[in-house]
């Protein structure tokens, strides 16, 4: 799935104001160890709201609040949360951030991979890869 703008009001796309009763339907899907872009869609045609506008609401309340932007030990948010990359949720939580936040995160990102690969040997490629990656996400924030 492709990213979207953000949506920074407390309405859907529709500008319909979200009722307990749509929260309490958005937060049955929470409980599932992974919600998928199906939990997303079954969600939204129950809603009648767009699929942008349940995930918007999902990672403006609920995963941002969860999110650690400091160790950046977010493993287990980017199982559950399986409807987006790792790296779309990463740029949707940062998207307001001044460039000096965006590279700060980037570079705790890439401590807590170091760390990780200092603990734990198993997946080095794929580490070294997202590190490459930040790298040069960084230098495009300077450019």
């Amino acid at each position: 799935m492709t990213s979207y703008t953000s949506d920074t009001s407390d309405t859907s796309n529709s500008y319909k104001l979200w009722t307990r009763t749509d929260i309490f339907t958005l937060e049955s899907i929470l409980d599932k160890k992974k919600i998928d872009l199906n939990d997303i869609k079954n969600i939204a045609n129950r809603l009648k709201r767009t699929e942008n506008a349940v995930i918007s609401r999902l990672l403006k309340y609920y995963v941002a609040n969860q999110f650690n932007f400091v160790t950046c030990d977010n493993e287990k948010i980017y199982k559950k949360f399986c409807f987006y990359s790792e790296k779309e949720i990463d740029t949707h939580l940062t998207n307001n951030f001044t460039k000096k936040a965006k590279i700060n995160f980037k570079l705790h990102k890439i401590n807590y991979i170091v760390i990780n690969l200092i603990v734990d040997n198993n997946d080095c490629h794929n580490s070294y890869e997202k590190v490459i990656e930040l790298v040069n996400e960084i230098k495009e924030l300077n450019n």
